[in-house]
């Protein structure tokens, strides 16, 4: 038996040139949509199995872990917010079975 509540978390480490636009924006905490998309076998005619997660609004949490000759290496996890509209998650299954999550 399982307890407690479950968690959707992705983290990453990336490097970037020192004073780079990409690392002030990955600093300044901007908002986002975040995407994974997983992509499966052949169902036919160009159509495969699927699943797509789209966190609706997401921020960066960062922690510089390096720093060698200009090239800053950061460790970043994504934080999922709720949307207003759209709330904190949406995923699309594309499958040949039928009645899938009902």
């Amino acid at each position: 038996m399982e307890f407690g509540n479950r968690v959707a978390n992705l983290s990453f480490i990336a490097r970037f040139v020192n004073g780079s636009t990409e690392l002030a924006t990955l600093r300044a905490q901007s908002f986002g949509t975040g995407v994974i998309t997983l992509t499966g076998a052949a169902i036919s005619g160009g159509f495969f199995h699927g699943l797509t997660v789209t966190f609706q609004k997401t921020t960066f949490r960062t922690a510089v872990i390096g720093s060698t000759d200009g090239i800053v290496t950061v460790a970043v996890d994504v934080v999922p917010i709720k949307h207003v509209s759209n709330g904190v998650v949406t995923m699309v299954v594309t499958t040949d079975l039928n009645n899938v999550g009902s």
